[in-house]
């Protein structure tokens, strides 16, 4: 209902508005970011290679060598040009969350629970299982994260209204983590056989239409 949007909306909002809070103070407690992993370090290395064109102590080797995220990569690559490297790698651990937390709230929503059990979930999704080291590591834990996230609240959706979106994310999803091509293939397939037998095979060519281009960035 219309009271039921407008308090997810409110709902969504608070929580963004939380996590730039504490993305601004966890900011300003930082002289530099420092992250737990050294693959935090290869996948800023990498980006810094990717935007200069060349690695001065490895000659002729890929910008991609020992990348596991594409996405991740060319995000942090990107985010060098406002910020200097550390804070690239800062800023889209940052970015991660903030999509994660999204993606949460819009599936706290499809499922219209209670604002106080909301905030739990939400707390959950953000501290169970060491998920505040994880999504800080200075890698694609938490676009990974969200990506999940954001997969299953479009597929909840009663009414696609960016009939392109899901599509598309199932093809970002390997790219954002190698290990979600095998959730890609199960809602690409899942999506095809929820429709009626007679638009299948059109359902299923649409979205790897619109997927693959995406999987495969050499297309």
């Amino acid at each position: 209902t219309h009271d039921a949007s407008s308090s997810g909306r409110r709902f969504s909002l608070i929580a963004c508005a939380l996590v730039l809070v504490l993305a601004v103070d966890h900011g300003t407690l930082l002289p530099v970011p420092l992250f737990p992993l050294d693959d935090a370090y290869i996948a800023a290395h990498n980006a810094a290679v990717l935007r200069s064109g060349d690695d001065p102590n490895f000659p002729g080797v890929s910008a991609l060598s020992g990348s596991t995220s594409l996405v991740h990569l060319l995000l942090v690559s990107a985010a060098q040009t406002i910020v200097p490297l550390a804070w690239a790698s800062w800023s889209i651990a940052w970015l991660g969350i903030l999509l994660l937390v999204t993606g949460v709230c819009r599936l706290i929503c499809l499922a219209r629970v209670p604002w106080y059990l909301g905030a739990l979930l939400l707390w959950l999704s953000l501290l169970a299982a060491d998920a505040g080291y994880q999504v800080l590591n200075g890698i694609e834990t938490g676009l990974a994260m969200a990506s999940i996230a954001w997969a299953f609240a479009l597929r909840l959706e009663r009414v696609e209204r960016w009939p392109w979106l899901l599509p598309s994310l199932i093809g970002l999803l390997p790219l954002v983590r190698p290990e979600l091509g095998l959730l890609s293939a199960l809602l690409w397939l899942e999506r095809g056989l929820s429709v009626a037998p007679e638009r299948r095979v059109r359902r299923l060519a649409l979205d790897a239409a619109l997927a693959l281009p995406l999987l495969d960035p050499g297309v």
